[in-house]
């Protein structure tokens, strides 16, 4: 793992990243229900689905009861969820590896005070680029649509500006950090 603040959570072969408060943490489930927390399996873990939203978890002969309260996505594929466990609300954040991309747009941000560049944040093909050279953009506008892991991903601008510079067209492959356009603030 590149990161040991981020923890994923892979649920059947899906991965996520999952905190609760400040705390992040690696959890997976496997194929044959086993789970792991930091890589380290947990024994005598069993999930009992109640009603829809409601679950039992009983984890090393303590049961925990959890209803989810409330549940909401964002564009960027980020899941917040209320959880009442055992009474106690928790609020929990799920990025999977797609949302965890396309945030890394805003950390992508380059250039002088004036312009920034916006870098595709994996590699794929370009299937729809949405800007031309002189587009006003506010900030959450789509740039561009990246077919990567069987999947479409629109990138967003993260800052208001002009576009000066489209620097891909649509069929084009780009790798990971690849200049998709520059757009000068405004």
């Amino acid at each position: 793992m590149e990161n040991p603040q981020i923890g994923y959570v892979s649920m059947k072969g899906i991965e996520y990243v999952v905190t609760v408060g400040e705390v992040r943490r690696i959890v997976s489930i496997t194929d044959g229900n086993g789970v792991f927390i930091d890589n380290r399996e947990l024994s005598g873990v069993e999930f009992t689905s109640v009603t829809t939203g409601a679950c039992a978890l009983r984890l090393n002969g303590t049961v925990y009861n959890v209803v989810l309260v409330r549940s909401s996505e964002n564009n960027g594929g980020q899941k917040e969820l209320e959880l009442a466990v055992n009474g106690v609300v928790l609020r929990v954040r799920i990025d999977d590896k797609r949302s965890l991309l396309l945030q890394s747009i805003g950390r992508s941000v380059q250039g002088d005070v004036g312009s920034f560049t916006v870098r595709a944040p994996m590699p794929g093909l370009v299937a729809k680029v949405e800007v031309s050279q002189g587009d006003n953009v506010k900030a959450g506008d789509g740039i561009a649509i990246l077919e990567a892991m069987k999947m479409e991903n629109e990138i967003r601008c993260p800052l208001a500006g002009i576009v000066s510079e489209v620097r891909v067209q649509p069929g084009q492959s780009v790798e990971r950090n690849d200049v998709l356009a520059i757009v000068t603030g405004s």
